[in-house]
């Protein structure tokens, strides 16, 4: 699966964020969403689509998530247990412990991939289109 997360107008009181979730063509589990919260920002966006995107799958299967956000991938990969032992007291907590919490109740792989942003990737161009309308 591909995620991406987009803020429009970011750092005024009219910032819109949205995650997209692109799980392949005219596959009816792509998803575009608003990001709830009053909080609208691109970083909680990309954890946003993680999230929904870990919600959606089979835990029995592998899966693959591949997102452009290297802070989502540090958050996820390399923070998490120290935000954990803090309480989750930090930017964007609650959805890393929901990710983290999910993760753990997981029965097969998971693997988190970094891919270049507004590259040469058709997929993560997809996730980014559906971000983008989520916002």
């Amino acid at each position: 699966v591909y995620t991406d997360g987009s803020c429009l107008n970011p750092g005024t009181r009219y910032a819109a964020a949205g995650s997209g979730i692109y799980w392949g063509p005219e596959c009816l589990s792509n998803l575009a969403v608003r990001l709830p919260g009053p909080e609208q920002t691109n970083n909680r966006a990309e954890l946003y689509a993680i999230l929904r995107a870990l919600e959606q799958c089979d835990t029995m299967r592998s899966l693959r998530i591949h997102t452009d956000s290297e802070y989502a991938i540090r958050s996820i990969a390399e923070w998490a247990p120290s935000r954990s032992e803090l309480a989750w007291t930090c930017c964007n907590g609650d959805l890393l412990r929901d990710i983290c919490l999910l993760i753990r109740r997981r029965l097969a792989d998971l693997t988190l991939i970094w891919v270049q942003a507004h590259g040469k990737n058709q997929h993560n161009a997809e996730a980014d289109a559906l971000a983008r309308k989520g916002a």
